[in-house]
C-alpha cells in the first residue's frame, strides 16, 4: 500500500503553497485571529481567482475538474497556515456539493459557476432548536402553495449564515410520514423578506447564528433533490461534511509546535511529558490518515458512512486530549490568551480547550459518531 502523493498532487501542494505565501502572510493570519474571524472576502476572492474553490468540481460548472483527495490536500495546507476558511467549508464542501449530488441541472447553472467565481458565499441549515443531532427531528414546516413553498421555522448554530447569501435548508414537508421521511431540502435566499439572522457566539469566540424564517416564500424550482425524498440528501450531506471536520492539520502543527517547546526548555528528561507527546504524535498521524482514506473512498465510488464518522470522532478526540496535554505541560501560562505578550504557543492552547468541546458536537456529537458506527459495523460484520 503506498501512501505517497503522486506527481500531480506534489505539484498541487507546492501550487497552494505558494498560494499562501503570497496571499496570506503570518501577521494577517494573527490580525483575523485576534478578532475572531474565521472569513475574509479578500482571501476568498484571490482562492476563486486562483481556481481552488472548485478545485475538485467538473469543469463544466466552473471546477477545474480535480479530486477529493486534491480538495483534502488543499484543505490539509490550508488548515496547517490557519487560513481563514469559514465561508468555505459551508459553501464549497456543503451546499455546492449537494447541489453537485442531488440539485437539478438548472441548479447547477445558476449556482456552481457564481460560486467558483467567489460571487456568492452559503451555508446549511439543518439544526433546529429540538432538532440538533437527530437532524430528521426539524420542525420547520414547508407548506405548498401553487408554485412556491412558504417556511415558518428556526434555524440554530449555523456557520457562516451572516456571510451567507443563500442557505440550503431542511424543512417538514408531510407531518403524517415518519421523521425521516416528508423532508424536503431548499435553497432560501437570506436577503428576502422574512428572513432574521441573529449571532450566536461560542465558548472559543466564533460567531454562529440563529436563522428565523416567517413566512418565507421559495419557488418549487429551488427544490433539492425530490419532494419528501430530503432523507438520502441528509446523510451524503452530513457524510461529507463529517470527512471535512476530520481536517486536523491545525492540530498536526499544534503538537509539533509543543514537542519544539518542550525540547527547546529542557522538559523532554520528563518521562510522563514523553508519554504524552509521543501519544499526540501517534493520534496526529492516524487522524491524518482517517481523513485521506475517507478522502480517498470519496474518489472510489465507495460508501464512505463509516470512515467518514470514524475520522470525525477520532479528530475531534484529538483535540480534547491536544487541549488537555497542552495545559499540563505548559503550567499556568498555557491558560493565557493569544492576545497576552505572555502566551505562549501564540495562545492556540488556551484556545483549543475553549473550542474542543464544540468539536465533539458540531457535525453530530461524538455519542451519535458512536451509535452510528456500531450500527454499520454489526450490520456489515465480517463485510468490513
Amino acid at each position: 500500500m503506498d501512501f505517497s502523493f503522486t506527481s500531480d498532487q506534489l505539484a498541487l501542494k507546492e501550487r497552494i503553497e505558494e498560494f499562501l505565501r503570497e496571499n496570506l502572510s503570518p501577521q494577517r493570519v494573527e490580525e483575523l485571529f485576534q478578532k475572531g474571524e474565521t472569513h475574509c472576502d479578500e482571501f476568498y476572492q484571490r482562492l476563486a481567482e486562483a481556481g481552488f474553490i472548485g478545485l475538485a468540481w467538473p469543469r463544466e460548472f466552473g471546477g477545474s475538474g480535480g479530486t477529493r483527495m486534491d480538495m483534502a490536500i488543499f484543505m490539509e495546507i490550508m488548515g496547517y497556515n490557519e487560513a481563514p476558511m469559514g465561508g468555505f467549508g459551508s459553501t464549497v464542501g456543503l451546499f455546492a456539493q449537494s447541489i453537485i449530488h442531488a440539485g437539478t441541472e438548472e441548479q447547477k447553472k445558476e449556482f456552481l459557476p457564481r460560486i467558483a467565481r467567489g460571487e456568492i458565499i452559503c451555508c446549511l441549515g439543518i439544526t433546529e432548536p429540538d432538532a440538533g443531532s437527530d437532524a430528521a427531528s426539524v420542525k420547520t414546516r414547508a407548506v405548498e402553495e401553487g408554485d412556491h413553498f412558504v417556511l415558518n421555522g428556526t434555524k440554530v448554530f449555523i456557520t457562516g449564515a451572516h456571510l451567507a447569501h443563500y442557505m440550503l435548508t431542511l424543512a417538514r414537508t408531510d407531518p403524517s410520514k415518519e421523521k425521516h421521511e416528508g423532508l424536503t431540502f431548499f435553497i432560501v435566499d437570506l436577503h428576502q423578506n422574512g428572513v432574521e439572522v441573529r449571532p450566536i457566539y461560542t465558548s472559543s469566540g466564533w460567531r454562529v447564528n440563529e436563522v428565523f424564517m416567517d413566512g418565507v416564500k421559495v419557488h418549487r424550482k429551488y427544490v433539492v433533490g425530490e419532494v419528501n425524498g430530503a432523507w438520502k440528501v441528509v446523510r451524503k450531506t452530513l457524510g461529507m461534511e463529517r470527512v471535512g471536520l476530520g481536517n486536523m492539520r491545525n492540530a498536526y502543527r499544534l503538537v509539533n509546535e509543543l514537542k519544539d517547546h518542550v525540547m527547546q526548555n529542557g522538559m523532554d528528561s520528563d518521562s510522563y511529558i514523553r508519554r504524552r507527546l509521543c501519544s499526540l504524535m501517534a493520534r496526529a498521524e492516524v487522524a491524518r490518515l482517517l481523513y485521506y482514506n475517507a478522502s480517498w473512498r470519496q474518489d472510489m465510488g465507495k460508501d464512505f458512512t463509516l470512515d467518514a464518522s470514524v475520522s470525525k470522532l477520532f479528530t475531534s478526540l484529538l483535540y480534547h486530549e491536544l487541549a488537555g496535554a497542552g495545559l499540563e505541560i505548559l503550567g499556568y501560562r498555557g491558560q493565557v490568551k493569544s492576545s497576552s505578550a505572555r502566551a505562549l504557543l501564540r495562545g492556540r492552547i488556551e484556545f483549543w480547550y475553549r473550542h474542543c468541546v464544540a468539536s465533539t458536537i458540531g457535525g453530530g456529537t461524538s455519542q451519535v459518531q458512536r451509535n452510528l458506527i456500531s450500527k454499520i459495523v454489526m450490520e456489515r460484520g465480517s463485510e468490513l
